[in-house]
């Protein structure tokens, strides 16, 4: 349990697993209400053994400064700081050991790092935060990670890549998972629709999301996963009835019940009931508003690979989606703008990139090291404030004639937006019981004769490093001569 000097002590009991990335595994304390991000690292193919790196914390204090610093004031109270403290090698090889039959068998080529000298803590936001526990009503909790919500109309896009402006990323990507075994089925989920800013649209993608989730949703129940993807493949049916007979206890009474065609567990009023207070949360915009709004001035768009076709909310002439935006300062809104703060798309990126390696190879000076540098960390002011200029000048396709600052700069930029690409929102809901009262907490929303109480976050918000760019690239190229194939 967390101690108040920042320390965690060695009783793994009351630590439970709730999920990874490639980077970090995520233990929840369900007594604290806390999460704890710890560092993971390969196993020795050879002795079976971690590698032997002791973490001295610097990197952990980097990521702290980086969310206080350019992240907070772009994505506001959507986040929260997280917090070091300080592991022994004794927890972390009990995590290990606790932890080892909790996790996919894909994630078992890398372990929590004994080595690690440090933790990041966070409070546990599949709860309410602020937190409430006044009812005795479950807490439900949706996790989405919506993906790139735009599509790139950088100059840079080549005349025989002109399908990245038609089809999204997501969509694309879909083929290759596909062919690489990730998943047994394509998904029909377009985060193009979740971004639109349409209900009836975004309330597709939910559902779409809710069919088939892999590693784009998961929604919990007091801090147990109740629904998701298992392996490779969909939900079963047994496991979307139980879901169903779950949210039918607290959601049932939202709306009227109709005597339709039964669809499924998932197409059921209860269910759909659920969607949409979700629906509401994401669409709920708080006073604060993005200090990059003034940027914002796209319609949603529509992506050809999308199953949504409502050919009514179209416009007849164009084929283009009548003008719809995000409610300003919504969940999904302050996450859109820091994504499009990628104007470049991965073909102007790396032209930068290059640009950047040829100027740094072919000079000798380092009196000012600081500038050339890519990657965080690197001077917060200053670049916030080139982000958040409205006079910001648009670098067309010469990477001739651009400066070793400018490269530098909209390099910075794309990895800022890269995080904000591959972010995750909770979206914790508790219902009102009968004889509760929920008046003085600051989210709630009215679905039918019921009341609910909300809190939206961001969460993984790990900083993209510049040595993935050719990375990038490269798959970027691999997707469109897959996509074009077809």
């Amino acid at each position: 349990m967390e101690s108040s000097q920042g320390e965690v002590g060695d009783d793994v009991d009351c630590w439970e697993y709730r999920g990874e990335g490639n980077a970090s595994l995520v233990i929840a304390n369900k007594k604290t209400h806390k999460v704890l991000k710890l560092h993971k690292c390969l196993l020795d193919p050879n002795s079976a053994k971690m590698s032997d790196v002791t973490h001295s914390g610097d990197d952990m204090k980097q990521q702290v400064k980086y969310a206080e610093s350019i992240l907070k004031p772009l994505l506001g109270s959507y986040i929260c700081i997280p917090e070091m403290v300080a592991v022994t090698s004794n927890f972390l090889q009990s995590i290990n050991n606790k932890m080892t039959d909790c996790r996919p068998s894909a994630r078992l080529h890398k372990t929590v790092d004994v080595n690690s000298k440090f933790a990041l803590s966070l409070p546990d936001l599949s709860f309410l935060h602020p937190f409430h526990d006044e009812f005795n009503t479950p807490v439900y909790c949706v996790e989405i990670k919506p993906k790139i919500g735009f599509l790139p109309t950088s100059p840079w896009i080549l005349a025989e890549e002109e399908v990245k402006k038609d089809v999204c990323y997501y969509c694309r990507l879909q083929h290759l998972k596909i062919k690489e075994g990730t998943w047994s089925e394509i998904s029909k989920y377009c985060p193009i629709d979740l971004f639109s800013g349409h209900p009836v649209r975004m309330k597709y993608a939910l559902n779409q999301l809710l069919e088939n989730p892999q590693n784009n949703l998961r929604i919990f129940k007091n801090g147990e996963l109740l629904y998701g993807a298992q392996g490779k493949s969909k939900p079963t049916i047994d496991e979307q009835i139980s879901l169903h007979q779950d949210l039918d206890n607290y959601f049932s009474a939202s709306i009227e019940e109709e005597k339709t065609v039964d669809e499924g567990a998932l197409k059921r009023p209860a269910v759909q009931s659920f969607l949409d207070v979700v629906l509401k949360a994401l669409l709920h915009s708080k006073e604060e508003k993005s200090p990059l709004q003034v940027k914002s001035s796209l319609p949603s768009q529509t992506c050809k690979a999308s199953g949504f076709t409502k050919t009514s909310l179209r416009d007849s002439k164009s084929g283009n989606q009548k003008v719809r935006m995000l409610p300003e300062g919504s969940v999904l809104d302050v996450i859109l703008q820091v994504q499009r703060l990628d104007d470049l798309d991965i073909e102007g990126v790396y032209a930068m990139y290059q640009k950047h390696q040829n100027m740094i190879s072919a000079t000798d000076d380092t009196s000012s090291e600081e500038g050339k540098q890519l990657d965080w960390p690197y001077e917060e002011r200053k670049f916030l404030q080139r982000v958040l200029s409205s006079e910001e000048p648009v670098i067309t396709q010469d990477a001739k004639s651009v400066t070793l600052d400018d490269a530098v700069h909209k390099i910075r930029t794309f990895l800022l937006a890269g995080t904000a690409k591959d972010c995750s929102v909770l979206l914790a809901i508790q219902p009102e019981g009968t004889t509760d009262r929920s008046w003085n907490y600051p989210y709630t929303c009215h679905l039918g004769n019921r009341t609910y109480l909300y809190s939206s976050h961001i969460i993984d918000l790990d900083t993209k490093p510049s040595s993935r760019i050719s990375k990038y690239y490269k798959l970027d190229k691999k997707l469109v001569k897959i996509y074009n194939s077809l």
